[in-house]
């Protein structure tokens, strides 16, 4: 692998139907973990990787390094884990005392009778019900339970902040119309949102533009059929500061007046003022 040889068998390779003399090299153009799973060799040297498909080899430890342990029958349970890859077992019990260590790239071998067990660190089992989650975050190898969100346990789970990023949101233009209101309503959240038009500016809301620092403006197409009369200095104060908002929403602008210039009379609440050719309503 690599170029590096990593394993070497000599004699006949059981199950092997090539017409092939060993010892011999070959190319691996790909592989899965797990005795008897599929491994795809060549053995030309050329990139086309004239591919024939075997099963791994079983590989055997000839020598004794420091990481494999001989262990007599009885000294080890393994149970096999039903969901992953068949040769995966579980450690349940041991009575034997852990003698051996690591080799250099971190392997650990435990070997009863012909049976040779390599120690597995990316499995780690971690106790996660809905009575008490799991708490497991980034010190544990960066990894984090990720169950998928159903009607069993979307009342019990909890974020943990260590896993993953945190929520980020962002804003996007939305248009509030029946679709999309709909829409938060079917999907799974169930939202409850309400469309409200003609909302009067009464008590405690009849409040001068001029006079309440902030106001909202309702455009709607053309002209003011009907402006309202204001004296001239009001006028040009209003629509300055509609003209020149800053706000994005071509429907509704939010402006802003410090009083100054402005008359808050009570014909400024709810007014209509013609602005560049369209029609805006201070409206609640």
């Amino acid at each position: 692998l690599r170029g590096a040889t990593r394993t070497g068998r000599f004699g006949h390779w059981p199950g092997c139907a090539w017409n092939i003399n060993f010892p011999a090299s070959f190319r691996s153009c790909g592989l899965y973990e797990g005795m008897g799973a599929p491994l795809r060799l060549s053995s030309d040297t050329s990139e086309s990787c004239g591919v024939r498909s075997q099963t791994n080899p079983e590989l055997v430890i000839t020598t004794n390094p420091i990481s494999l342990q001989d262990l007599s029958n009885g000294q080890a349970v393994f149970v096999p884990i039903p969901t992953a890859f068949p040769g995966s077992f579980i450690l349940k019990s041991r009575y034997a005392s852990c003698l051996n260590a690591t080799d250099p790239a971190g392997n650990s071998f435990l070997r009863i009778n012909d049976t040779t067990y390599r120690f597995d660190k990316r499995l780690r089992f971690v106790g996660n019900t809905l009575e008490s989650p799991a708490q497991v975050g980034q010190s544990t190898q960066n990894q984090c339970p990720l169950p998928a969100k159903s009607y069993l346990n979307k009342f019990n789970c909890i974020r943990r902040a260590a896993c993953g990023r945190p929520l980020q949101f962002r804003s996007a233009p939305v248009t509030l119309n029946s679709t999309i209101l709909r829409s938060w309503y079917t999907d799974p959240s169930r939202r409850y949102v309400y469309s409200i038009q003609n909302l009067r500016l009464e008590a405690p809301f009849d409040v001068s533009p001029c006079s309440s620092g902030r106001s909202r403006w309702l455009r709607t197409s053309g002209a003011c059929a009907n402006p309202t009369s204001l004296d001239s200095t009001t006028l040009a104060t209003l629509s300055s500061a509609i003209s020149s908002s800053t706000d994005s929403n071509p429907l509704i602008r939010d402006i802003s007046l410090s009083g100054v210039g402005c008359t808050p009379a009570p014909e400024t609440i709810g007014a209509f003022v013609t602005v560049s050719g369209s029609c805006w309503q201070h409206v609640h």
